[in-house]
């Protein structure tokens, strides 16, 4: 099972090892202890997704995935955590168990 926190739209999903395959921005497959899927605001138009990412998360204060430092397209840029931008409110996410 996973380990989740949600803060300020913000859901982070926490697991070591695991590998995430991502459809979206800057997708593909990757092996990371940490996701995150970000809620955006309706008409949402920004196209500087990377320093969006770090922003957002260390306004949620999830700084173990934010490097504001970090230039787009870096090779840290690369190694960033899998972020999934949605128009879905983060406020009731929740997980399952199975078995």
């Amino acid at each position: 099972m996973f380990e989740a926190a949600v803060s300020e739209g913000v859901l982070r999903l926490r697991r070591p090892g695991t590998r995430w395959l991502s459809t979206g921005w800057d997708g593909g497959r990757s092996r990371a202890a940490t996701a995150y899927n970000v809620s955006v605001p309706e008409g949402f138009a920004r196209t500087d997704l990377a320093a969006y990412r770090d922003e957002r998360l260390a306004r949620a204060g999830f700084t173990d995935g934010a490097d504001g430092g970090r230039a787009p397209g870096s090779a840290a840029d690369r190694d960033a955590p899998p972020t999934l931008f949605t128009g879905v409110s983060m406020e009731h996410a929740r997980g399952a168990r199975l078995g």
